[in-house]
């Protein structure tokens, strides 16, 4: 079954850096208020289109005590057992907006849609 086997998270809420390995199965979380919970699905979200289940600006998502930005790191394992690597983070342009920008093992991605090819 295909599935995301392994999360890590860089700069990313209250998360700086945090590893997740996840099965094919079922993953359940659990903690107290605020250690993180929906951060974790939420990271899943901003590989869609759009800002996110949270849907802030991307600055704002940037754990609170640096400036530098949020790094998503997901591991896609297929049907077949090959896995692909998908990272996510975002850049500002020069008109001081950001973009998302997603990269498929190491590659630059255009468009978001290069997701559902995988």
């Amino acid at each position: 079954m295909s599935h995301i086997s392994f999360i890590r998270l860089t700069n990313f809420r209250n998360l700086a850096n945090q590893e997740i390995n996840l099965n094919n199965l079922a993953n359940i979380f659990i903690g107290l208020n605020g250690a993180g919970k929906t951060n974790i699905i939420e990271t899943v979200s901003l590989l869609s289109p759009g800002k996110g289940l949270k849907k802030q600006s991307f600055q704002k998502i940037s754990t609170f005590n640096t400036d530098k930005p949020w790094v998503i790191f997901i591991k896609y394992m297929k049907n077949n057992n090959s896995s692909i690597n998908i990272a996510t983070t975002y850049e500002n342009n020069e008109k001081g907006s950001s973009l998302k920008k997603i990269l498929i093992n190491r590659e630059k991605q255009k468009k978001l849609l290069e997701l559902n090819h995988i």
